[in-house]
C-alpha cells in the first residue's frame, strides 16, 4: 500500500514538472 501511494505521487509530480517544463502544446486540454 506504501508503496502505491509512493508511485502515485512521483507519478503526479512527474507529469507535474512535464507540464511545467513543457508548454501546454501537445495537450491544451490537459
Amino acid at each position: 500500500m506504501k508503496r502505491l501511494m509512493l508511485d502515485s505521487t512521483w507519478r503526479g509530480w512527474a507529469m507535474a514538472w512535464a507540464r511545467a517544463s513543457r508548454p501546454t502544446r501537445s495537450s491544451p486540454a490537459a
